[in-house]
């Protein structure tokens, strides 16, 4: 691939921006988001350290080199004349994550190299142009970020307990709730809003250790869907060391199509952690509708039934208006009495006669938040009696927001603006030169922080502020919101901010590019909630179609299969494109899940066409880029693009040829490929064409040049940390040692790989391991486990895989003497093959058979099926067995 133009996204930006400053933590601790608590607080285990910006830097430091040592997959590097030689190859391969590696060393680490100056870095180490180097940089860059994000991942931030204030009042409550807690009881604590619910959660939680406490706070649009509650609580199980709830949605890329396999694991999680002295705090449980048939959400039905199936196994505090949910003990917060009414005036040196305690406990109801606004608007210079005589009793809350804003000044009543379109904690350090305004509304209890490095406005401010806003200012505060979210690769909560400005297109470009990653954090059901209401009448077609795709992702992450097909049956996606190939791809999975697999062949043969087409295309593009080098006399360049062009060409001649059968064909198309790729030095795509070799020489039966070809494929996939790859060529080894006859090799092989794919959740390679092991077990009268692993390779209904699986299934009903059950599978393995041109499989399920029916003594088909067989063998010059 040529050296491209590209642009970086804001995280990446701000991760560039970093760099410039590696050297001086103290700077970079000071200037960089990156290195706030927001971002690193799960790496600090000293509270006084995470004020330190040098601290602070000297962390985010040692994380950037230790991501970077993540592109580095060649023998460790030990000084400068290491690096030196490794650069002599290196330098050719502009796209290799080495080379990511090397640029940055030279331009940012230096812990090897360091050159005199920048232009050094194009005119000696790697030479070419100062605009080559710089797009060189922004490439690393690019590549360097993915490693911060999988090493760190940032958006992995539990909820934290409010910081927990004086309790006014409710001792005797609070003595008998903790009690029924260390009783692993479940209590569902209530009360009005405002009344003290969240202080008294926050109080009770003071009694155990801070990693002791999972706290979630239920917020509509945000995280009311049980799978986010689940991968929130899944990680809270995973860092107490009970990782199974945590690895089945890693392994499922955050899918919840079976939430019951979920709440199951869940359990089992808290039933091996018996023994800690867990708190699970669930707030503003009232958020979920649930209480009227017709307004009953069903999302919202599951994380009450899940939160009811919890009780006896956790010590469980719930908290909300309404006490719904089953649970051992219900506390009613009945509001401050006189005592505490005074007392928390008196805090504030206020001391108030019994008259007026009298007053506000007439007024307020002993509401402590509707008591902490009259006392807040009595520090402000406000008479109380005046406060008192123009407003009614039993106050409302928003005529007191309204006092309270006449008397905020200017900046703070900006920062409340910008705060009130967040829907959950932000980074503090997004207002470091707001830091005394910050301070002042802490002090009036009016801003809030959960943990070091965040702050939020007070729950009940948000919405009356929010309503306040007019259009515009919406618009902008979430446009900047956006910008704070992103350079944070807050990637989902930048998309709602984006789709509240009015940007619905910007929303859904960035969505799209980050899907996988943001459903394997687990943010598809917030992502769901923006997408599903975001209207697409004003978008262009090809973000209509982007949309299209990612709602039907989200209907398939939730496990809406009719649903998700529905949303992709209404556009067209015959285009030559990427997003084409992904949404038929898509489209194939659905309709596998409906059982319709006619239809999903069909499917997945269109994508294959689109994806030869823009195979093609690359052949086509590598050409130009050669031509354009040529113009500007960059003729290494040049040359390197157009042997990438005909690299490509030959590699899709190959994979037809193998295709049609015409290996011989193939495997000259396939050596072309490997020279050009050997004359570039590009390793990664030497790896590939033995890749190719291997299984095309296993077809034509030349076994040795097979199992060569694997080990050099497998040894570069190695050297680079290639696990997935490692266990293809696995996979690959055990279908060649199958065909001579090494058994035992071939389970030996398969049975890690199985595991690995099994983890990972590739079907299509559970079901190919899973029916060579099949044919292994069986080979060696191990009936039973060839059977269970032939269903398991047919359950899973992959095309490429269904007739092998047949296949494999015929021969075990007649080792089993059931011969009517073995003709029924033989027969659908050879139309299946035939019918997807798979002439290999075809022609072992001819002549299995042939077998078959000459025991049966049946001569006319015994006949009929033996020519087929021997006819497809001739055309593929291969041997078929004379026995199975």
């Amino acid at each position: 691939m040529s050296r491209k133009t590209m642009s970086l996204s804001s995280f990446e930006k701000t991760l560039k921006r970093a760099l410039k400053h590696y050297h001086a933590p103290e700077t970079l601790g000071r200037e960089s988001p990156l290195a706030s608590y927001y971002f690193l607080g799960h790496l600090f285990t000293d509270s006084h350290t995470a004020t330190s910006a040098t601290r602070c830097g000297q962390i985010l430091q040692r994380e950037l080199a230790l991501a970077a040592d993540t592109l580095w997959t060649r023998p460790p590097l030990h000084s400068a004349a290491d690096l030196l030689v490794a650069i002599e190859e290196i330098s050719k391969q502009p796209d290799n994550d080495a080379y990511a590696y090397v640029v940055l060393e030279l331009r940012c680490f230096h812990r090897f190299l360091t050159p005199n100056q920048i232009s050094d870095i194009w005119e000696t180490y790697l030479p070419g142009s100062r605009a080559e180097h710089y797009r060189d940089y922004d490439r690393a860059i690019s590549k360097l970020a993915q490693r911060v994000l999988q090493r760190l991942q940032p958006t992995l931030r539990l909820e934290r307990p409010p910081v927990a204030d004086h309790l006014f009042g409710y001792q005797a409550q609070l003595g008998e709730v903790e009690a029924a807690l260390q009783l692993r009881q479940q209590v569902f604590v209530y009360g009005p809003s405002g009344v003290g619910k969240t202080a008294f959660g926050a109080t009770l939680t003071a009694g155990y250790q801070a990693d002791q406490i999972f706290w979630y706070t239920i917020r509509p649009t945000l995280n009311d869907h049980l799978g986010s509650l689940l991968f929130a609580l899944g990680y809270f199980l995973h860092q107490q060391g009970a990782s199974t709830l945590w690895h089945f949605l890693l392994v499922n890329n955050g899918k919840l199509d079976d939430p019951a396999a979920a709440v199951h694991l869940a359990q089992e999680d808290l039933t091996t952690l018996a023994d800690r002295p867990l708190l699970l705090c669930f707030d503003e449980l009232e958020q979920l509708s649930v209480f009227t048939p017709e307004q009953v959400n069903p999302s919202h039905q599951q994380i009450v039934q899940f939160l009811e199936s919890l009780r006896g196994a956790v010590a469980l505090l719930l908290m909300g208006q309404r006490p719904f949910i089953e649970a051992d003990m219900y506390v009613k917060l009945p509001g401050l009495i006189a005592p505490d009414i005074a007392q928390l005036f008196t805090e504030e040196g206020i001391a108030l006669t019994k008259e007026e305690i009298a007053q506000l406990r007439h007024h307020t109801g002993g509401n402590p938040r509707l008591l902490r606004l009259y006392r807040w608007l009595r520090q402000s210079g406000e008479r109380l009696t005046d406060l008192l005589s123009s407003t009614a009793p039993r106050a409302e809350l928003y005529p007191l927001i309204q006092r309270l804003w006449q008397r905020l000044t200017a900046q703070e009543r900006v920062l409340i603006q910008q705060l009130s379109v967040f829907r959950s904690v932000v980074p503090a350090d997004a207002w470091a030169t707001e830091d005394a305004v910050v301070a002042t509304l802490k002090q009036q209890q009016l801003v809030e922080h959960r943990d070091a490095g965040t702050i939020a406005l007070v729950s009940y401010l948000r919405a009356p502020v929010y309503q306040e806003l007019t259009p515009a200012q919406r618009a902008s505060l979430h446009t900047v919101a956006a910008e704070i979210r992103l350079d944070r690769a807050e990637y989902t909560a930048a998309a709602y901010h984006l789709s509240r400005a009015g940007l619905e297109e910007q929303a859904v470009q960035l969505w799209h590019r980050h899907m996988a990653q943001e459903m394997q954090r687990g943010q598809g059901g917030a992502a769901q909630s923006i997408f599903d209401q975001l209207p697409s009448r004003r978008l262009r077609a090809e973000s209509r179609r982007q949309l299209a795709l990612i709602r039907a992702e989200l209907q398939f992450l939730q496990g809406n299969v009719r649903q998700g097909l529905g949303l992709l049956d209404s556009h067209d996606w015959q285009e030559a494109s990427e997003l084409s190939v992904q949404a038929l791809g898509l489209r194939g999975k659905l309709q596998q899940e409906l059982g319709r697999v006619d239809d999903a062949v069909a499917t997945y043969a269109d994508a294959e066409a689109l994806a030869f087409r823009l195979l093609q295309q690359v052949t086509d593009f590598h050409y130009l880029a050669g031509v354009a080098y040529l113009r500007q006399q960059q003729k290494t360049e040049a040359r390197r693009a157009a042997t990438l062009a005909h690299y490509h060409a030959h590699c899709l001649d190959g994979n037809v040829r193998e295709a049609e059968g015409e290996f011989a064909a193939a495997v000259a198309a396939y050596e072309k490929a490997l020279a050009l790729a050997r004359s570039i030095a590009d390793t990664a795509q030497e790896a590939r064409v033995h890749r190719f070799l291997a299984r095309v020489y296993a077809r034509m039966q030349h076994f040795a040049a097979a199992i060569e070809e694997a080990n050099l494929a497998n040894a570069h996939y190695a050297a680079v940390g290639d696990r997935t790859n490692q266990e293809v060529m696995r996979n690959l080894m055990g279908s060649i040692y199958l065909e001579t006859g090494a058994y035992t090799q071939v389970i030996n092989l398969l049975l890690p790989a199985i595991v690995f794919f099994r983890r990972v959740n590739n079907t299509h390679f559970i079901a190919a391991t899973a029916a060579n092991l099949a044919e292994a077990y069986l080979k060696l009268d191990m009936v039973e486990q060839a059977e269970a692993h032939a269903h398991e390779a047919l359950g899973l209904e992959e095309p490429y895989i269904y007739s092998h699986a047949h296949y494999t299934l015929g021969l075990i009903r007649r080792a089993q003497q059931d011969l009517d059950g073995a003709e029924e599978h033989l027969l659908e393995a050879a139309r299946f093959a035939e019918q997807n041109g798979d002439r290999y499989l075809e022609a072992h399920a001819r002549h299995a058979l042939a077998v078959l029916y000459r025991e049966q003594e049946r001569h006319t088909d015994h006949q009929t099926a033996r020519q087929c067989a021997q006819k497809l063998a001739e055309e593929l010059t291969i041997t078929l067995p004379e026995s199975l």
